[in-house]
């Protein structure tokens, strides 16, 4: 079940606060515990963090990428798969274009 948003009046800060009120919920549905600060600002998911809200890392720490920490080597797979779809596509359009014209 999908919280839907309610139009409230003209104010722009309303029609903006109210699907998010609607994300919030279903967030809350989903993960609960949520834990707020004093500023409203969302700190902990479901109990994670246990402490603190948004601490910023200290200059020693390095978050780990997904590869563990292993050098990069190139471009990843998915870029250069999205490229050959591209080039796929472009030389069907080509191709498309030409019988159109000779027909």
């Amino acid at each position: 079940m999908t919280p839907r948003p309610v139009r409230l009046g003209r104010s722009c800060g309303r029609r903006v606060l109210v699907p998010l009120l609607g994300a919030v919920l279903l967030l809350a549905a989903v993960a609960p515990p949520l834990r707020y600060d004093a500023n409203g600002l969302l700190c902990a998911i479901a109990g994670f963090p246990k402490a603190g809200c948004a601490d910023q890392l200290g200059s020693a720490a390095k978050p780990a990428g997904p590869s563990g920490g292993g050098s990069d080597s190139g471009p990843d797979v998915g870029l250069i798969a999205g490229g050959a779809l591209i080039a796929v596509l472009a030389g069907g359009a080509v191709w498309q274009a030409r019988r159109r014209r000779t027909s």
